[in-house]
């Protein structure tokens, strides 16, 4: 069972935007939000949880709403 429902969110939303991973990482990186390209996938994937804080740079890092990224 995957617990985190952002991480494919995350990555659909990237990938409609044109992003990159190492991108969308530079834009949190801007943000204060220090995550490395790795941990980015690990989120995208489900396979490594993500903080609060996180999810509000991600919704930040790809300007959209952060109810957007807890839609199932």
């Amino acid at each position: 069972m995957n617990k985190n429902i952002t991480g494919e969110n995350i990555k659909r939303i990237r990938i409609a935007h044109g992003l990159t991973q190492e991108q969308l990482t530079a834009r949190l990186h801007v943000l204060g939000i220090n995550l490395g390209r790795s941990s980015v996938a690990k989120i995208e994937s489900g396979t490594r949880p993500v903080f609060d804080y996180q999810v509000e740079g991600f919704a930040n890092a790809l300007n959209v709403d952060i109810k957007v990224l807890f839609k199932k």
